[in-house]
């Protein structure tokens, strides 16, 4: 990727991730996401649908949007390669220090660390990235 694509997904930007539900259907939802080791890390509920739905379907994709101008976008076609316990809440901790600068709040649930591997992306606004 281009270094304006790596810089933009390196910094604190919101992002929407796609999911296929078992109907085939789309579902997406608002996340924070990290971008590490040339993929993305994020989290979820261990409990909730979107776990459910990418156990069963794992391509995914992400798209994240630069917070200064929301027409400068990249998009993370994937697959989630692992979905871990994040038992002693690192992950979602480094996830929340990096866009709200503080510790994850709600201790009283692990949460689940989706990491995605990145298949294909596409971008818009970057002028010719």
């Amino acid at each position: 990727m281009p270094d304006a694509i790596l810089t933009m997904l390196e910094q604190a930007n919101p992002a929407v991730i796609a999911v296929v539900r078992p109907n085939g259907s789309p579902a997406s939802a608002a996340v924070w996401v990290l971008w590490e080791d040339g993929g993305l890390t994020t989290s979820m509920s261990p409990t909730g649908r979107r776990r459910r739905d990418v156990e069963r379907e794992p391509r995914v994709s992400v798209t994240v949007l630069d917070r200064a101008d929301w027409y400068r976008q990249v998009t993370i076609h994937g697959v989630v390669e692992s979905l871990t316990e994040d038992t002693d809440f690192a992950d979602v901790d480094r996830i929340s220090q990096h866009y709200d600068g503080k510790p994850f709040p709600d201790r009283d649930v692990v949460q689940i660390t989706a990491r995605i591997r990145v298949e294909r992306w596409n971008e818009f606004g970057f002028d010719g990235a």
